[in-house]
């Protein structure tokens, strides 16, 4: 199972990059979860945005059609869970998500939060994490391997300062090239790859 937390759900969808996601992770929308709060709060936003996870209606639809095609989420092991309760910057969905991906051995998360994955690295029990973790740099460099540069900009661009990194990578006019998108992304990218030994994050391969 791959399990979207409320920060990458929502950037890929305000970058209509949500709708290809099964695509671009090759994995089908039965095959991903997230926590059901979600939901609702998406919901409500297509009449009435929140400003905040969700600015437009259209990235709030995107959201409701998404969730609707994925699978319920499991109760996380409470043992698990505590692990966070007191970690500054895991917010409990995320506490949720990580408990269930540490449960299942073939289970990972998607991530927009970097402030979470650097409390997360620093947790004596991170090892249990490692190579199960993907960021939402991961999967856009995977978008701009298979479907190029203009399809990335025509979607991200609007609303590109949701995420400081994905911005500054798109350039201060957001017309950067594709290898100065590819570099940028990659230094992020490797700057979370760098957080713990091994490795939190786990590969992305572009689809063919």
């Amino acid at each position: 199972m791959l399990f979207i937390d409320a920060d990458a759900l929502s950037k890929l969808a305000h970058w209509n990059i949500l709708p290809v996601l099964p695509e671009l992770a090759s994995t089908p929308w039965s095959g991903m979860a997230t926590v059901s709060s979600i939901r609702f709060r998406a919901l409500k936003a297509t009449t009435a945005p929140d400003g905040k996870l969700f600015r437009c209606p259209k990235a709030a639809a995107r959201s409701v059609e998404a969730i609707q095609k994925m699978s319920p989420l499991a109760a996380p092991d409470a043992t698990l869970l505590a692990t966070f309760a007191a970690v500054p910057d895991i917010d409990p969905g995320e506490a949720t998500l990580l408990a269930l991906v540490a449960s299942g051995p073939e289970d990972r998360l998607l991530t927009g939060d970097k402030r979470a994955l650097r409390s997360l690295a620093r947790l004596p029990e991170a090892s249990r994490w490692c190579g199960r973790i993907f960021t939402v740099e991961q999967v856009i460099a995977c978008g701009l391997k298979s479907k190029g540069r203009d399809w990335l900009l025509q979607g991200a661009c609007p609303f590109r300062d949701m995420d400081k990194a994905v911005a500054n990578c798109l350039g201060s006019s957001c017309d950067a090239s594709e290898t100065s998108i590819r570099e940028g992304l990659a230094s992020y990218i490797r700057e979370m790859d760098r957080l713990h030994d091994p490795s939190l994050l786990g590969r992305c391969k572009a689809p063919d």
